[in-house]
């Protein structure tokens, strides 16, 4: 019986303490960015439609899953085919590297997180950058709610470099917001006192040899907050990356 019994005792302890590394579903915190883009023709370089690109941050602790959606374009025999990607980024925001897993793939490949999203649009938007470094902003209007929660400005901007190119920008703040640790500004969320969350930006193109042929190219940005979303699939994936780190 005594034998029994610690077998029981011993059982209930690493039960215990493969639990203590399991996630808490209900502290997983996650995000929506959403980035709208024109689909661009690469041989004559109008746009015709959009592209959307969604990325699913969340956060358990010091732990991030970036879930990026990415469609993209590829040219296959002189014809233009369309697809669609899932990959899923998993870090400890106190180390420099991320293991990337392809949808369907059980092994992660481990990157510095710089060299895995130096071309990812999720890390990679700048809009303080892009509205203060070589342009010249001229705000068109500023509304801010009674409450002082919300604000809502646009700017035009001219190039300092290239005066016959000129953009038009959206903001949007949220100051209820400002708990979600993404950023589409940091120095303008820093500045406002508000989380930028939504962006639209215009391109005015009046070079033929340029991107646009002489188009608006238009992109937009949004940050939303996720109160429901698949909390397994998201523990499936720290799992995985704390059984390889």
């Amino acid at each position: 019986m005594k034998l029994a019994g610690e077998r029981i005792i011993y059982l209930f302890s690493v039960l215990l303490a493969a639990c203590a590394f399991l996630p808490n579903e209900d502290k997983i915190r996650a995000i929506k960015v959403i980035y709208v883009e024109p689909n661009l023709n690469i041989f004559d370089g109008t746009t015709n439609g959009t592209d959307t690109s969604i990325a699913f941050i969340f956060k358990y602790k010091n732990i991030e899953v970036y879930k990026l959606n990415k469609q993209f374009t590829s040219l296959v025999n002189n014809k233009m085919t369309f697809g669609k990607k899932t990959n899923y980024f998993v870090r400890n925001l106190n180390e420099p590297f991320v293991y990337k897993y392809s949808e369907g793939e059980d092994a992660g490949n481990k990157l510095s997180f710089d060299s895995a999203f130096k071309h990812e649009w999720v890390v990679q938007n700048k809009m303080y950058q892009f509205l203060i470094n070589d342009n010249k902003p001229s705000l068109m209007y500023s509304y801010e709610s009674k409450n002082l929660d919300t604000l809502k400005e646009s700017y035009y901007i001219t190039n300092n470099h290239f005066p016959n190119q000129s953009a038009t920008v959206y903001f949007e703040y949220c100051k209820s917001l400002m708990n979600i640790d993404f950023s589409l500004g940091k120095e303008l969320d820093s500045i406002k006192q508000k989380k930028l969350y939504k962006a639209r930006v215009i391109l005015n193109l009046n070079i033929n040899d340029t991107l646009g042929k002489g188009n608006k190219f238009e992109t937009y940005y949004e940050i939303q907050r996720v109160d429901t979303f698949n909390k397994q699939e998201v523990i499936k994936y720290i799992d995985k990356y704390n059984a390889e780190k």
